[in-house]
């Protein structure tokens, strides 16, 4: 085997032994439930993700919202200045989500996206024309997506998918000339998905991906009561979303119903990790109420998170579960035992073998440097 092959091979053991070290510890079903919290004179959090180091970046209400960072139990506020909130972050902590900000002697007419870098805002601005605007998800090379309002020949304002590569936002289109778009999610490769209205005469809205200038209608046909969209995409390329009111997987073409808890007829698939692994919720008769539940799809199955058992003991309900990162943390929504809405983690208690699957996974990077510093030496 030629180092090529080797460095391949380590490389492929050691994801191989990372995903299978969080599918085994979700698996077993032993669980660190974690209570956010909110920031000081907070009154509810809400986590918009969790990046790889397991910090949350959300937003907290009251007296107004702002935006916050919790790392390791410790919640603070990130954004005191402005009404904002936050929805995505990448592995090095920068934070996009929305704003108001105050500039004398302008017009602001309501949030503009915003990005957080070591605790100072940016404005993103908006679109050509546009009068708001918000990001919602960042990747780790600094490209953000989300939806801003723009003035469209021929039309009048619409919202329209946009992605800031780092100096200005490009409007990603519409399956329509004038139709509406919006992008939840964009992976490492720069795929994004999101919704579009379609050309079916009636302003469905229908999940699409685009992907290296091509927009793709992935609902089809279909026809939802909420309309259809695409919220997630790993950088395997699989996408999660609600179809038909449905969640479900949209993987190389083929679209997998992932369903619901027994009973429900609505539910949602918000957010996979590159093991496969995803959460949202399952909910019955459209209420939005605490009928909800928050769920993961694990082995193709659907597993309330309030059955766990470290769930149960604390007395909350899980309403939503919004991100899950690498290590299989999760974050969402829940109400505590006192009736008040606040954020959560979970995160997987690994046993014994899946220590030993974390290590092989670490000695196989490790290994593979050493592989590239004796090649290096060797070419010098």
């Amino acid at each position: 085997m030629n180092f090529g092959m080797q460095g391949a091979g380590y490389r492929w053991l050691g994801m191989l032994a990372l995903a299978l070290a969080a599918q085994s510890a979700q698996a077993a079903g032993e669980w660190t439930f974690t209570d956010i919290g909110y920031p000081p004179d907070g009154r509810m959090s809400t986590p918009g993700g969790i990046n790889e180091h397991g910090q949350v970046a959300g937003s907290s209400f009251a007296p107004r919202e702002t935006v916050f960072m919790w790392q390791g139990g410790v919640i603070s506020d990130l954004e005191t200045r402005y009404q904002s909130s936050a929805y995505g972050l990448n592995d090095a902590g920068q934070v996009v989500g929305g704003a108001f900000p105050i500039r004398p002697g302008e017009i602001v007419y309501g949030y503009e996206a915003a990005l957080w870098t070591n605790g100072a805002m940016v404005s993103l601005g908006v679109l050509s024309g546009g009068r708001n605007s918000t990001a919602y998800d960042i990747n780790n090379s600094g490209q953000v997506v989300g939806v801003s309002d723009t003035l469209l020949p021929y039309s009048d304002h619409k919202d329209r998918a946009f992605l800031w590569n780092g100096t200005s936002m490009v409007d990603l289109g519409a399956l329509t000339a004038t139709g509406s778009s919006g992008a939840n999610a964009i992976n490492a490769s720069g795929q994004v998905v999101g919704y579009s209205s379609a050309a079916d005469g009636f302003g469905s809205k229908h999940a699409v991906l685009w992907d290296k200038g091509q927009l793709i209608d992935l609902s089809g046909s279909s026809a939802s009561r909420f309309g259809d969209s695409a919220y997630d995409i790993n950088d395997v390329g699989q996408i999660v979303g609600i179809e038909l009111d449905k969640a479900v997987l949209w993987q190389d073409g083929q679209r997998t119903v992932l369903g619901g808890l027994a009973g429900d007829d609505w539910s949602a698939a918000l957010a996979i990790n590159n093991a496969g692994v995803a959460v949202g919720f399952s909910d019955r008769n459209f209420s939005g109420s605490n009928d909800q539940r928050a769920v993961m799809w694990l082995h193709g199955e659907v597993i309330d998170l309030n059955s766990l058992a470290d769930v149960v003991a604390t007395g909350w309900t899980l309403l939503s579960a919004t991100d899950i990162n690498e290590a299989g943390q999760i974050v969402g929504m829940g109400v505590n035992p006192q009736g008040f809405y606040q954020g959560y983690v979970l995160s997987p208690v690994p046993e014994v073998n899946t220590q030993v699957m974390s290590m092989m996974g670490l000695l196989a990077v490790s290994l593979l440097r050493l592989h590239r510093r004796t090649r290096s030496a060797r070419a010098a």
